[in-house]
């Protein structure tokens, strides 16, 4: 081989995946999003139910994808610690590897090396790669086109033991695997009709593997994943064609130039339509392969009205890149007019389609970079302060909605809430119960702050430092939180509010003397009540119940009688001549103490909490 020969044949399989890596070179700045912390935190339930349940056991919408989800989110963790790299360069070098299968198959279909190269680099650059590269939930969509390219490009070359190696493991991947017997079966229809026999057989796995779905494995993906047959199913093909064939998605991320793509689309569409037909009359059926392969893989999906998603077109979209390619290189060999049109095709599908997957992964990556902030700087705080939770402040509902349902902090044992008040602005929380995990009170904030319970972390653009201090003098200012209207006087953190004639906490109760005090904010209004639970035992009540009494700086609040031995709770109506005042000190008064066996204490009774409410 000359030295120019090598170098052709080094250009030949690098071109593509070095176009393709310059249109999503950004994903390696993507951090993990939604589903990933799902996945992440697949190890837990290894340690818990052991790992053939974490293997084997149909999670996600009742799927088992063990070589694109299971595995890597087990073994690249814990190589690696909870890093996005890894799983970034594990899904480009699947790609590398899918975009030289797609360049041979298409050089092998069409007989150009033109084409298939043409092919690669067009399947490369489209924009509905990005989300299966960007995140690693998606991963499988990526390893299940290397599969079926792998397998078909084994069937090609004759080599039976590796497509059916290639074919079995993406049953492992992604359930879409069970359209390749038809693919292969049209392909030896259309073109290559002595390898129709070794077709067939390829159709037992995939029955066996159907009716395991069907009758022991429950759909559990809700209203999005039912499977709807009916005329839905055109309007569904009509919008994956509408993503298919040009940068039609474009606009969104520069706020202009949407009719002209959606031109561009159109353009595209009708130049692959009008190719098929010609190259049909002509009787050379490669473009219903093409097209077969593109429906097929897609037909799957067609039944799902409700969840139309741009990265399920990674493998469908194949069929289609060796269709224009192929008509690229026959306009350009055909004429010079049609050298110019076929050219004009390829850059009006090339160039904006290029810019728009750089745009999408860009956006991909800023929007998991916030998230990210508040996922390492609690991670950081829990390093420095082990034991705290964390508020957060500036969490949007952009920023919830990346990862926060998926409890991204349940990786490493942190306890989370956005400032108090942040809720309201985030629907998911009220529509799901499970995110009230997030969600705590003004005062609880504040009681957590001052207590050194909880640290405050600010999210601002990618970086979330702790403002616990700014954050606490914030919240001090409002008199509603600082009002201290509920006391546990068991409890020490509101040791600074109990009184007098208190004793030594006892587990939940704490015990008085003939009298006490504390200190407890007032009632704001007069509507509001004092409220009280204690507990009175056997031995108490021997002489009979006991009255309390209940007063505040002088001014009686109310008598409560306790003649059973139980636990207890009392209410009371609070004097108009308390509202509005910030604190008051609350006094409480037995009719009678006894002293208990071997105990030097007079005791009268035992209280938990107080409140104002």
């Amino acid at each position: 081989m000359t030295a120019r020969e090598k170098a052709l044949r080094i250009a030949y399989f690098s071109a593509a995946p070095l176009i393709s890596l310059a249109a999503f070179s950004q994903v390696f700045g993507t951090w993990f999003q939604n589903d990933d912390f799902g996945w992440l935190g697949l190890r837990y339930t290894a340690a818990e139910k052991g790992l053939t349940y974490a293997l084997f056991h149909p999670l996600a919408q009742g799927t088992v994808r063990v070589f694109s989800e299971r595995i890597p989110f087990l073994a690249l963790p814990a190589g690696f610690g909870i890093t996005p790299i890894p799983f970034r360069i594990l899904s480009v070098i699947t790609l590398f590897g899918a975009l030289t299968l797609t360049a041979l198959i298409g050089t092998r279909l069409t007989g150009s090396r033109a084409a298939g190269l043409l092919a690669a680099i067009f399947w490369g650059v489209n924009a509905n790669l990005t989300r299966p590269l960007a995140w690693a939930a998606d991963f499988n969509s990526i390893l299940c086109a290397a599969c079926v390219l792998t397998a078909f490009y084994a069937r090609l070359r004759g080599w039976r033991l590796a497509e059916w190696i290639a074919y079995l493991l993406g049953f492992g991947v992604l359930e879409v695997i069970v359209v390749y017997p038809a693919v292969a079966t049209l392909h030896s229809l259309c073109l290559d009709r002595k390898r129709l026999r070794s077709a067939l057989p390829l159709f037992i796995p995939a029955a066996i593997f159907s009716a395991i779905h069907a009758f022991f494995i429950p759909n559990t993906g809700g209203d999005e994943y039912r499977i709807a047959i009916d005329a839905r199913i055109f309007a569904t093909l009509f919008e994956y064609l509408r993503l298919s064939t040009g940068p039609v998605q474009l606009y969104q991320f520069i706020g202009e130039y949407r009719r002209s793509g959606i031109a561009a689309s159109i353009a595209i569409g009708a130049a692959l339509a009008i190719f098929t037909l010609w190259r049909i009359l002509r009787r050379d059926f490669l473009p219903l392969v093409c097209w077969g392969w593109f429906l097929l893989f897609l037909g799957p999906l067609l039944v799902l009205p409700k969840h139309v998603m741009e990265y399920s077109l990674a493998t469908p979209l194949i069929g289609i890149s060796w269709l224009g390619a192929w008509g690229v290189v026959r306009g350009w060999r055909a004429s010079r007019g049609t050298r110019v049109l076929a050219a004009a095709v390829a850059a009006i599908y090339v160039i904006p389609t290029f810019y728009e997957a750089r745009l999408y992964t860009a956006w991909w990556r800023d929007r998991s970079l916030p998230l990210r902030a508040v996922v390492e700087s609690v991670r950081k705080g829990l390093r420095a302060h082990p034991g705290t939770a964390f508020i957060v402040q500036g969490v949007d509902n952009e920023v919830f909605n990346t990862g926060f349902d998926d409890n991204p902090f349940r990786l490493f044992n942190a306890v989370v809430y956005l400032a108090p008040g942040s809720e309201k602005q985030i629907p998911l929380i009220r529509e799901n119960p499970n995110d009230q995990i997030y969600v705590i009170s003004a005062r609880d904030a504040y009681e957590m702050l001052e207590h050194g319970k909880a640290r405050a972390l600010t999210l601002s653009g990618t970086a979330a430092p702790d403002t616990t201090a700014i954050y606490k003098a914030v919240l001090s200012l409002d008199p509603t939180v600082t009002r201290r209207n509920y006391v546990d006087v068991a409890d020490a953190r509101f040791a600074s509010q109990v009184g007098s004639g208190w004793y030594t906490p006892e587990q939940s109760l704490r015990w008085m003397g003939k009298s006490a005090t504390l200190r407890i904010g007032g009632p704001v209004s007069p509507s509001e009540k004092l409220k009280v639970t204690g507990y009175a035992p056997e031995a108490l009540l021997g002489g009979g119940p006991i009255r309390l009494t209940f007063s505040a700086g002088g001014i009686a609040i109310g008598t409560a009688t306790v003649a059973k031995p139980d636990a207890f709770s009392f209410e009371f109506q609070l004097p108009s001549s308390l509202a509005g005042k910030d604190e008051i000190e609350l006094k409480v008064e037995t009719s009678r103490t006894f002293h208990p066996p071997n105990d030097e204490r007079e005791l009268g009774m035992a209280f938990g909490t107080f409140a104002i409410r």
